[in-house]
């Protein structure tokens, strides 16, 4: 008896579209390499880099990521950068592609806040002083 439903019939495919968010494009499509993807050695390399720019920042601080952590020590008189899981005063989870996309300065950091591609816990403070370290 040949099976019934989806996908053997259209008429019960799942539908892309408002109302349905079980489904995404993303889904379908994130076996597709990015010229964009960075992995979390080189994120940490990027921001050892522009953290070695400038002295401490008074404060700790925590990128979480699925790949990984990055993690700044900015407590001292040069901020230090590991992938160490530490506590952090402030900690930010986010998509590594959009923190490069953040470092590339293609996106915007106010408009990723205000459109959850990331979130921030803890100190606020902290956050608003990596403007000045990543410039």
């Amino acid at each position: 008896m040949p099976a019934k439903g989806w996908p053997h019939s259209a008429k019960n495919a799942p539908r892309l579209g408002p109302g349905n968010e079980a489904l995404s494009f993303n889904v379908y499509f994130s076996f597709i390499p990015t010229q964009s993807t960075m992995s979390i050695e080189n994120a940490t390399t990027r921001v050892g880099a522009l953290a070695g720019k400038t002295g401490g920042f008074g404060s700790t601080l925590k990128f979480v990521f699925d790949e990984g952590i990055v993690y700044l020590d900015g407590t001292g008189e040069q901020t230090t950068v590991s992938n160490e899981d530490k506590t952090a005063q402030c900690t930010i989870g986010m998509k590594l592609s959009d923190f490069n996309d953040l470092l590339d300065g293609s996106l915007n950091p106010m408009t990723a806040f205000m459109t959850g591609k990331f979130k921030i816990e803890g100190d606020m403070g902290v956050a608003m002083k990596l403007q000045s370290l990543f410039s």
